[in-house]
């Protein structure tokens, strides 16, 4: 079952003497419930998000419950009203475990959302740190592994980056279990897959932030440009203030009033021109996902298991773009032969469309900015440093040497993805793979 309310709780230190929980109900409606003096120390912003209704059909008595401890820790509590006619007392504890109270007694569960099909998700404590390393996640099928985050996630941790690849959504639901359940940030990079989908519902509405390209090659463009997209006020008015010289206009008031102080910021605007463009294509990106998701079908149905080389796994085929198949070879000293001899065949292919690992970048290589203070890496010794180097991510090289890339375009029609994967059974047959 799909989950239907989410609750974030974010705790954080601030100089304040009472704590305030906003409710954030789509689209944008803030209720505010103050709670005087008992939060000590301690901001706290929690975000529900009703999707539709469905049981259950609403959140009563929604209150934060300070505990003891030096950290002003705090408790999420609520009643939920719905699960098999029963009221249920939830609280979301400390240590991530949760306890649900009905009719039949007490019950300790590590996840709300595997018994009352709900999730509420908890946040801690959060701290900023001005610099830290990446690290390598398991990325078959591509993507991060939701296992990953339990498995590299340390006290530092602040957010998890999810690129979802190629038109490819992330197994974005226990991703966001995992992350939200360690006090960590989900961001989601959308950049290459706009009109994905995953369980039904479009990326970039699973975490708490998400960036989205409309450069050239991306699946729709304005020529060059992007977005953001949030559930967070906050977040959403620092955006706009960063994009804008620190401004905050009265459109965008009128969307989410304004909280925050102002502080300088860039000339990130969109023009009017390339903001008519964006919109015009836009509307297209549904048209040409349905198409190419029907022609990426097509042709993996006729190749599917053959021996040494498979596509590539997908979460969730029903909301994959389909604009790019992925080959991954048992063995990949064939990658190249067989890229020659589809080539040879006049089939669009590659060992990549144009990603590539950012430590193979030259700037990250360098260390350098256009100026030396504005380098993030200026205090780095020596350089490049653990976490920027090919050798720091063995998976990620092993794979990029495996895969090959096919691109289906949006104009393509359904001969021509029968001729690619007649010129792929031929390949495979002539090479004996």
């Amino acid at each position: 079952a799909q989950a239907n309310i989410e609750a974030g709780l974010l705790l954080t230190r601030t100089g304040k003497a009472r704590a305030e929980l906003r409710a954030l109900v789509p689209p944008l409606h803030p209720v505010r419930v103050p709670l005087d003096g008992a939060g000590g120390n301690a901001l706290a912003v929690a975000a529900v998000e009703a999707e539709a209704p469905k049981w259950p059909t609403f959140l009563t008595d929604l209150r934060l419950a300070p505990t003891k401890g030096d950290e002003a820790r705090l408790s999420l509590v609520a009643l939920v009203t719905g699960l098999e006619g029963q009221a249920w007392r939830v609280t979301l504890r400390d240590d991530a475990t949760s306890l649900l109270e009905g009719s039949d007694g007490p019950k300790i569960v590590a996840n709300v959302g595997e018994e009352s099909l709900t999730r509420l998700l908890i946040e801690r404590e959060a701290r900023v740190f001005w610099w830290a390393g990446p690290v390598e996640g398991t990325l078959f099928p591509l993507n991060i592994d939701p296992a990953e985050i339990k498995r590299l996630a340390t006290p530092r941790t602040r957010a998890v980056l999810v690129v979802h690849f190629q038109g490819v959504a992330a197994d974005m639901e226990p991703i966001v279990l995992e992350a939200h359940k360690r006090g960590i940030f989900v961001l989601e990079d959308c950049a290459q897959s706009l009109g994905t989908r995953y369980r039904g519902r479009r990326i970039g509405t699973w975490g708490d932030v998400a960036a989205f390209s409309l450069q050239y090659n991306k699946v729709a463009t304005s020529g060059e440009g992007g977005m953001v997209v949030t559930r967070d006020q906050r977040i959403y008015e620092r955006a706009v203030r960063l994009s804008d010289l620190g401004n905050y206009r009265p459109y965008h008031a009128g969307i989410v009033p304004s909280h925050e102080p102002a502080f300088v910021g860039g000339q990130y605007r969109m023009s009017e021109l390339a903001g008519a463009v964006a919109l015009a294509q836009l509307r297209k990106v549904d048209r040409m996902r349905d198409h190419c998701h029907a022609l990426h079908g097509r042709i993996v149905s006729r190749i599917k298991g053959l021996k040494g080389l498979r596509p590539r796994h997908v979460p969730d085929p029903a909301g994959e773009f389909g604009f790019e198949l992925y080959l991954l070879f048992d063995n990949p000293a064939q990658v190249a032969p067989f890229r020659e001899k589809l080539d040879a065949r006049n089939v669009n292919c590659g060992a990549r469309t144009g990603t590539y690992p950012q430590y193979n970048r030259d700037y990250v290589k360098t260390g350098l900015a256009h100026h030396p203070a504005s380098s993030p890496f200026r205090d780095v010794k020596p350089w490049p440093a653990p976490g920027y180097r090919a050798e720091d991510f063995p998976r990620t090289e092993d794979l990029t040497k495996r895969f090959l890339a096919l691109g289906i375009g949006a104009l393509y029609t359904a001969e021509d993805a029968d001729y690619i994967a007649e010129c792929i059974l031929a390949v495979h047959a002539e090479m004996g793979v």
